[in-house]
């Protein structure tokens, strides 16, 4: 069976990452945390930047599995194609940091070690932006929770 080796997927965010090509980024984005059929991965590598013109969408590349996060064995190409994925985790910051939200995995290309490459269905990206809208959502009514003393 092949195993997962890298990802590319592009995001799109609830506004701009920086107010033109030239411009540098005040967020501080970090991919990792995923689960598909009930197996945990992460990378230790990911590398992104702004697509083109398009500057609230973000392009990235997640590589190096981090085999020591797979406590259930590495995914593999059955497991991805199944579609059930738990968890598709971007890091945008925290306290101070200034506030942006992932709206939607646009893409999602899955590569396993094989030398293959699966290009996620509509219905797994539909299942990871629900996740990411719930975790939004959760976030929202966190903010509106009164801080206990």
């Amino acid at each position: 069976m092949s195993e997962i080796t890298a990802m590319e997927f592009t995001l799109r965010m609830d506004r701009p990452l920086k107010g033109s090509v030239e411009e540098e980024s005040p967020y501080y984005l970090s991919p990792g945390g995923y689960e598909v059929a009930g197996k945990q991965f992460d990378f230790s590598t990911s590398a992104g930047d702004v697509k083109g013109e398009a500057l609230d969408r973000i392009e990235y590349e997640v590589y190096d599995l981090d085999e020591t996060y797979c406590e259930n064995g590495i995914p593999t190409y059955e497991d991805v194609v199944s579609g059930e994925w738990s968890e598709f985790f971007i890091f945008t910051g925290e306290g101070e940091d200034p506030e942006i939200r992932v709206k939607e995995v646009e893409a999602l290309t899955v590569h396993f070690d094989n030398g293959t490459a699966y290009n996620v269905t509509e219905d797994g990206l539909n299942r990871i932006n629900q996740l990411i809208d719930d975790y939004n959502r959760s976030f929202e009514d966190d903010k509106e929770q009164p801080e206990k003393e």
